[in-house]
Parts: structure tokens; C-alpha cells; sequence
């Protein structure tokens, strides 16, 4: 299954008048220069006084297999940007939260088998 994120502009007062069409974002890993893929739990918020959105992706990591990370992108005018990793674990990262202007919060699935 894969999910994409889309970005919708409209005055509010327009909403439901008429069918608005959304533009698919696109995700760049700043790092590592490749495409972001099955984009989930993104989280709009506003970190040190910038606009971000918050969000884990399948992506590559250097040296290793691709794993879900969690991801923070400044918010700009585009369709397309760039996203830098900000969690490091091997599995799966998700649910980022908003503690405070300079903390974030998330879960990480560990890789240990349940029995």
C-alpha cells in the first residue's frame, strides 16, 4: 500500500462552492537525494518559530535497507521539498507529535518479536 500526500489551496469561503483540485507534494531526502515513498502520519506544525510538516516515509538509508523514519520538511510555496531524517532506528517510526516549539515526540516499533 502506498499514500501520498496532497496539498489543497483555496480561499475558505470558496470551500464546497466548487470542486477544488489538490497538487500530489512531493518528498526529497536532502541527504540522500532520492524520492520519499508511502508517506504517512504527517503533522503540520511550527518548530523554533518555522512552518514544517512532519512525517514518516519509506526511504534509504546510507549503508543500509530502507526503513521508516520520521522526517521533518520546512513548508514552502512548491510541490516538491526537501526533507531531512530526524529519527535513526532501524525499523519503523510513526506518529509524530508536537510537544513544544523545540520538542517533537514519536514511536518506534524496535524490530523485537512479540510471542
Amino acid at each position: 500500500m502506498s499514500y501520498k500526500i496532497f496539498k489543497l489551496e483555496a480561499p475558505v469561503d470558496e470551500l464546497g462552492t466548487s470542486i477544488l483540485k489538490p497538487v500530489k507534494m512531493e518528498f526529497i531526502n536532502e541527504i540522500s537525494g532520492s524520492k520519499l515513498q508511502s508517506l504517512r502520519s504527517a503533522q503540520f506544525v511550527t518548530l523554533e518559530g518555522e512552518e514544517s510538516i512532519l512525517f514518516t516515509a519509506e526511504g534509504h538509508r546510507v549503508g543500509d535497507d530502507n526503513a521508516i523514519s520520521l522526517y521533518k520538511a520546512s513548508f514552502a510555496d512548491s510541490t516538491q521539498l526537501k526533507a531531512v531524517p530526524v529519527s535513526t532506528t532501524k525499523y519503523f517510526s510513526y506518529l509524530p507529535l508536537q510537544l513544544t516549539d523545540k520538542r517533537i515526540a514519536w514511536l518506534d516499533y524496535d524490530g523485537d518479536r512479540y510471542e
